[in-house]
């Protein structure tokens, strides 16, 4: 197995590029944290919900070296690639193909092999590195030196696996499916609705997208261009939320019908799909 690591300016690497395997790949449950509120007198407590805090994934990878001067170097560009401040997303590579089909040293030579990567994830997360570990040396197998590095990392905003943002085009009376396993919420990921008017509308227009219903007033002219983020509302450019209600939309696992009372192109930009 492999594991990718793409920076924010999207430029990617394997970590076998720099001599490693990666030899498990373990992500924990994302942590919830719950508001309750506990009275006098009164059994248990009162629960005002949960939310997702953070998610933990251990990456656990064997650095093969040929020499102890190879080694180090292999520390030091694996520990300048992980330690960016900045974050990055990591993604799994494997393969379906021999999943167990690796060597112990000495069961039938010297040499360690371990199944490939040529599958992707279908997601990654954004993270950090948040462990202080140091590679544990194993011994030398012939004339190579081998460690193993147990890496931990903590997401950097949201606690889960995401795919890469697209685009998705809709008409009204159709549908988004969305392949997530939780709900994407556009105040929390970002995405926004852009709608480009193919008529005039003097009383405004409704957009409604699964269970939530946002309305304007605003004169709508053919050719207008509506960017909907949650917080902000353009019109061409400009806000007009003190035209429209306080909405925002959620993306829910599975269909999500999206109607619109104005006639025109409606399309959802930077969608990701989002797993627990």
């Amino acid at each position: 197995m492999d594991l990718k690591i793409t920076t924010l300016d999207g430029t990617s690497i394997n970590l076998s590029d720099y001599g490693a395997s990666l030899v498990a790949f373990d992500e924990e449950p994302a942590e919830i944290d719950r508001t309750t509120q506990n009275f006098n007198g009164r059994n248990g407590s009162l629960d005002y919900g949960g939310r997702y805090t953070s998610k933990k994934i251990t990456a656990t990878i064997l650095i093969e070296a040929t020499s102890i001067s190879d080694d180090l170097n292999k520390q030091q560009q694996i520990n300048g690639l992980l330690s960016n401040i900045d974050g990055y997303y990591i993604q799994q590579l494997y393969s379906d193909n021999g999943l167990y089909d690796f060597l112990r040293p000495g069961q039938t030579s010297g040499e360690i092999t371990f199944a490939g990567g040529d599958k992707t994830a279908n997601k990654r997360y954004l993270v950090y590195r948040s462990d202080t570990n140091s590679p544990e040396f194993i011994g030398r197998v012939g004339a190579k030196l081998r460690s193993t590095w147990e890496l931990e990392f903590t997401t950097k905003e949201l606690p889960f696996g995401e795919t890469i943002a697209q685009d998705i085009s809709v008409s009204s009376g159709g549908s988004v499916d969305y392949g997530g396993t939780v709900a994407n919420n556009q105040l929390e990921s970002g995405w926004y609705v852009q709608i480009t008017a193919s008529e005039a509308k003097s009383a405004g227009f409704d957009l409604t997208i699964g269970s939530h219903q946002w309305e304007c007033s605003q004169v709508i002219k053919s050719g207008d261009v509506i960017k909907l983020a949650g917080i902000t509302n353009l019109l061409n450019g400009v806000n007009f939320n003190a035209l429209t209600n306080a909405e925002y939309f959620v993306l829910s696992p599975g269909k999500n019908v999206v109607t619109s009372t104005l006639a025109g192109t409606i399309v959802l930009k930077s969608v990701k799909n989002l797993y627990l």
